[in-house]
């Protein structure tokens, strides 16, 4: 197993004497991460999860429960975004919520997301020390907390960005739609800058559902892939079809 801990996570609300922050500690296997545990210094709360076996609040199972406000309430962390893609969201996704401040503070984000404060986040970077224990613990809950083209957190990806945490998978599909709007699955372009595409647009049968830019597309036909790069399914007809007209 690997242990990743953070032992002071909101480093700059600490260094500026304020709240939130906390201690995060989680404990994984085989890219994944098993358990996790994210303790409030101020206030006591100590969030945990094991892989399978729910999530808790200071040993109580809890279920996670959206706000139930309409339109949703979204913490989006724009910070570490390009400046095209904080545009774009800022264009296309925050217009559908009643935004609020994020925290800078993992330890907090993830409970709001659980705990009927928030609904639905966009975080961009994805340090492990930051995301491994909250994207469990709030899969446990019955939220989800998964990459923007749906695969799971891993914390052996390094270097990779993007990560959408919502208080129910359905919450999560709404932002997932929407996100997918807005940019390429692949190269985070903008999608005002391209024409986008995705094997279910086809008359092809597909388990395939994700949507990227024809230039990508092209690419990836030209390496001689016959994969989708995300769910591992089979697009070879699809990709062979590329330029084609469509019947």
């Amino acid at each position: 197993p690997c242990w990743i801990v953070d032992p002071v996570d909101g480093t700059r609300n600490f260094a500026s004497g304020k709240p939130p922050f906390g201690i995060i500690i989680a404990r994984a296997e085989g890219g994944e991460a098993q358990s996790g545990w994210i303790y409030d210094c101020l206030s006591g709360r100590f969030c945990t999860a094991h892989r399978g076996q729910g999530a808790q609040v200071d040993g109580v199972k809890v279920a996670a429960r959206p706000t139930g406000m309409t339109p949703p309430i979204a913490a989006l962390s724009l910070i570490f975004m390009q400046e095209e893609r904080r545009e774009a969201t800022r264009r296309h996704i925050a217009p559908q919520y009643e935004l609020v401040d994020i925290p800078y503070c993992a330890a907090e984000q993830y409970p709001r997301l659980a705990l009927g404060v928030n609904d639905v986040s966009i975080f961009e970077r994805t340090l492990a020390w930051d995301h491994a224990a909250g994207a469990l613990w709030l899969n446990e809950a019955g939220g989800k907390a998964a990459r923007p083209d749906g695969s799971p957190y891993r914390v052996d990806e390094v270097g990779r960005t993007g990560l959408l945490g919502a208080a129910s998978p359905t919450l999560w599909d709404e932002l997932w739609n929407r996100n997918q709007g807005v940019t390429c699955t692949i190269c985070n372009e903008p999608r005002a800058r391209l024409v986008m595409d995705g094997p279910m647009n086809s008359d092809l049968p597909t388990r395939c559902t994700h949507w990227a830019c024809t230039g990508c597309w092209a690419e990836l036909a030209e390496r001689g892939g016959t994969t989708c790069p995300f769910c591992r399914e089979d697009i070879g007809e699809w990709i062979r079809r590329l330029g084609e007209p469509r019947p």
